[in-house]
Order: structure tokens, then sequence, then C-alpha cells
């Protein structure tokens, strides 16, 4: 997903600039399923007994789920890394 912005406000000392328009590029996290601990609808990690506190409870739009493994939504992802600071067996990374 590509969201385009429009800078309309001038840096100081820059008199007469016109607005700057730029491209940003969403990024997306990326799981790695052999190092995430939630595998066949259980933490494999802890004796949490599945009420971990981890990536899914990080994020704050809901985009990650805990179903057989970890499910992520894509659409509902803004690329905060809440999930990926979460994780503690670095199984989640962002990328382009």
């Amino acid at each position: 997903m590509v969201l385009q912005w429009v800078a309309n406000s001038r840096p100081p000392g820059l008199a007469g600039s016109i607005p700057v328009v730029g491209v940003l590029f969403k990024m997306v996290i990326k799981i790695d399923y052999e190092k995430c601990c939630w595998k066949d609808g259980k933490c494999t990690s802890c004796s949490c007994g599945g009420k971990c506190n981890g990536c899914v409870e990080a994020c704050p739009t809901g985009a990650l789920k805990r179903e057989k493994i970890i499910v992520f939504d894509e659409d509902k992802c803004i690329s905060c890394g809440l999930c990926v600071e979460a994780c503690k067996h670095d199984a989640i990374v962002l990328e382009n």
C-alpha cells in the first residue's frame, strides 16, 4: 500500500519554498513461524496457559490474532512496530 502526503508548511528560513510532495511506503510485518512461540493453538515457550502478553496484545489495531498460528491482517496494520518490540523470540520483523 502506498500512502501519499503533501507537506504545505515551509521549513524555517526557507521563505517562498514550494510545498513538498512525497510518497511513503507502508512497512509490513513478516512472521518467522519457526521462531514464533505460538504453535498449534498454544504457547510452546512457557507455562502461561495461553494467557500470553506478547505481539497480539501489543497491537493497537487488532492486526494480529491467535488461531492455530498467529494470523496477520495486513489491512489493519499501521506499521507501528509494537508487535516487533513485544515479541520475545525475535519472530517478527518490519519489511518494506
